[in-house]
């Protein structure tokens, strides 16, 4: 709480200082984090630098394009994430609650435009014009040979691997094979391979195998770069990111779901925080104090740090918009950039909401978040029992809540009047994102 206490402090003075609004000064100061200073065994590859992500698939993009020289022709520099970011399609909306029998009841939404990573790194490498040598194979032997011969020629290795499977994961084993993420190879030394996962670890090669194999609908996905500039126009690139991130708000990728994506999707998570009737309501699906805090928690985890910059990762297309805006002579996406930093304060405010509404029962939560964020990006080796430890702390709390009937529908009213807000400002941004 604490800590939670002291990076607010430092947010308010940045907000001071420079103008900006709560979710921007939040991201600039996160943006400057400090790589952990922890001792890396294995040397990485020349030119590979640590960086701690805000977007944690592609912060690991932009590492790995840096150190294969890849240039932006926008800038004449190295993509930024920020870039990349919009250029994956940035921000979307997908809301599911998942009921399975022995199981609380598990509401989620996703804020990028994908949940799953293939989509998402594709979608920045098509339209940035990055080419790429892609490997996907059922052959776990053929997968590895990609590696070596890439780590021999001094080229990162950019793969999906399952996470619950990193020994710094500290999940239950059904999670196994349910977690895809990006990663990147960056080293070798004999048996062992040094990999970024957003902190410097040292995996075996058999670990990653079956990392990699966990994930079977991924077919040891991996991609390397060649040296050069991207060949997309900066216009051209802008332009056709811009519109998938617009047709992603109005058009469902599967007919029988069209109610939980984009637009449709934040006003179905509206309805449903806000109608005490409706089956699938919130009043009733989280009728007691510890589902109401498994609600809270997870509202503000899923708009502030998992799959998402934060502030639902509007604060961050903004810095995309606008950048886009100056250097391509776009302004139209500036006006954009506006309505995306307004929904980005909306999306603040909803987590922050969540915290207060949920009581010191939330609030330790939401720290002992922090904690284990801040434990897997040390590099620290014994990072999975203690994160496994904190998981459960954190699982336990929810029997501390003990919020009545009247308390839990006014907050979840709150958090419907949130999503509400959000879907009135984003069918503006996605009317001014289509016409740009």
């Amino acid at each position: 709480m604490t800590r939670q206490s002291t990076f607010k402090s430092k947010i308010r003075a940045r907000m001071r200082k420079t103008g900006e609004r709560y979710a921007a000064a939040r991201l600039a100061l996160l943006s400057q984090r400090e790589p952990t200073s922890a001792p890396i065994p294995i040397p990485p590859l020349p030119g590979y630098q640590f960086a701690p992500g805000v977007e944690p698939d592609l912060g690991l993009l932009t590492a790995a394009l840096a150190q294969a020289g890849v240039i932006d022709p926008m800038t004449g520099a190295p993509f930024t994430e920020a870039r990349l970011f919009g250029l994956s399609g940035g921000i979307g909306f997908m809301y599911f609650l998942f009921e399975y029998q022995g199981h609380p009841p598990m509401m989620t939404f996703t804020c990028r435009s994908w949940s799953m990573p293939e989509p998402v790194i594709t979608r920045a490498l098509t339209h940035a014009g990055i080419e790429a040598a892609r490997s996907e194979t059922s052959s776990a032997k053929v997968a590895s040979a990609f590696v070596d011969d890439a780590l021999a020629e001094g080229r990162v290795i950019h793969l999906t691997a399952d996470a619950a499977s990193l020994p710094s994961a500290g999940v239950p084993e059904l999670w196994i094979g349910q977690l895809p993420r990006q990663l990147n190879v960056v080293g070798v030394q004999g048996d062992d391979v040094l990999v970024d996962f957003n902190a410097p670890i040292v995996l075996s090669r058999a670990l990653l195998a079956r990392a990699r194999a966990a994930c079977r609908k991924e077919k040891h996905r991996a991609w390397t770069f060649p040296k050069g500039q991207a060949k997309a126009a900066p216009v051209a690139a802008t332009r056709a990111a811009v519109r998938a991130t617009a047709r992603s708000f109005v058009e469902a990728p599967y007919k029988g779901f069209a109610g939980n994506f984009g637009l449709a999707g934040l006003e179905k998570a509206a309805r449903l925080c806000a109608d005490p009737k409706d089956k699938k309501g919130w009043a009733r699906v989280f009728h007691s104090g510890p589902l109401a805090y498994r609600a809270l928690y997870r509202t503000w985890e899923c708009a502030t740090l998992e799959l998402t910059p934060p502030a639902g990762g509007r604060s961050f297309y903004a810095q995309f918009l606008r950048d886009a805006a100056a250097r391509c002579d776009l302004p139209a996406l500036a006006e954009a950039a506006a309505l995306a930093e307004q929904s980005g304060e909306r999306f603040a405010a909803l987590a922050e909401d969540a915290i207060e509404l949920g009581g010191p029962p939330v609030a330790e939560a939401i720290t002992t978040a922090h904690e284990i964020e801040e434990l897997q990006r040390s590099g620290d080796p014994e990072a999975g029992p203690k994160v496994r430890a904190l998981r459960d702390r954190r699982d336990k709390l929810a029997e501390q809540c003990t919020l009545d009937q009247p308390a839990r529908r006014a907050a979840f009213t709150r958090i419907g009047e949130h999503f509400a807000a959000i879907h009135k400002l984003e069918v503006e941004l996605q009317r001014r994102l289509a016409e740009a």
